[in-house]
């Protein structure tokens, strides 16, 4: 699975979520910086 910081929107950030030919857009709601954000997903990513 891929996942992709996109664009900051009012409130949180619009990701990309990717495995295969399948994509799909998350919006999701947080308070983190984007560096926090890819830190934590990229920990998620690991854990899975």
């Amino acid at each position: 699975m891929r996942v992709y910081l996109s664009l900051a929107i009012c409130g949180g950030y619009k990701v990309i979520v990717g495995q295969g030919k399948m994509l799909q857009e998350v919006f999701v709601l947080i308070t983190l910086a984007e560096e926090q954000l890819k830190y934590v997903s990229a920990i998620a990513m690991k854990t899975t």
